[in-house]
């Protein structure tokens, strides 16, 4: 089968995640929808799911301003931007972000920006309006102001299509998750 494509489609085909190399459960929902999560295992393909769909969403034009938030700056920077499956090594070579770490700051060639924010902060969340909003590792996020920042996403997530996507390792008694699986249940 691949005999008959040249070099160039045989390259491009490297990128085709959702069609070639996903996984069924990996890839997310066609129809209309506004928040989809990832309760899984460490290893089972959360980060690069979502990593390739924010891409993805950011190259189709449908998300020019993305929130990118983890337990801290750190981890957020590490999970989604510079790890082995964060939006850099996942990005196509034509379509590849840039990323100024003193800004905390990703730009892709299109014009969209993804602003890291940590739920330490809470208050820094809600301080634009996103069109997607990729929250990672709930079940790790700080008691104390976990609340506060989830309830900054959801306000702060509301232009264009106003979609939440988020992952988590599963922890018993989590409010959080808690609450996000019984309203997904509903």
């Amino acid at each position: 089968m691949l005999d008959g494509f040249s070099n160039v489609e045989l390259a491009a085909h490297a990128y085709d995640w959702s069609n070639l190399w996903a996984r069924p459960k990996q890839i997310l929902p066609n129809d209309d929808w506004e928040m989809v999560g990832f309760l899984a295992g460490r290893g089972s393909g959360k980060t690069l799911a979502l990593s390739k769909f924010v891409n993805a969403e950011v190259e189709a034009g449908r998300a020019p301003l993305i929130c990118l938030i983890a337990q801290d700056e750190d981890s957020s920077v590490k999970l989604h931007i510079t790890g082995p499956s964060g939006l850099l090594a996942t990005s196509k070579p034509w379509f590849r972000p840039e990323w100024r770490s003193s800004d905390l700051q990703l730009f892709w060639p299109n014009g969209a920006i993804a602003y890291v924010r940590t739920p330490e902060v809470p208050g820094k969340i809600r301080g634009l309006e996103y069109h997607l909003t990729w929250a990672s590792e709930l079940q790790s996020w700080p008691p104390a102001t976990m609340e506060e920042a989830w309830m900054n996403v959801l306000l702060s997530t509301r232009l264009g299509l106003a979609r939440i996507v988020w992952d988590a390792t599963a922890k018993r008694r989590h409010s959080l998750l808690t609450r996000l699986i019984k309203e997904a249940t509903e």
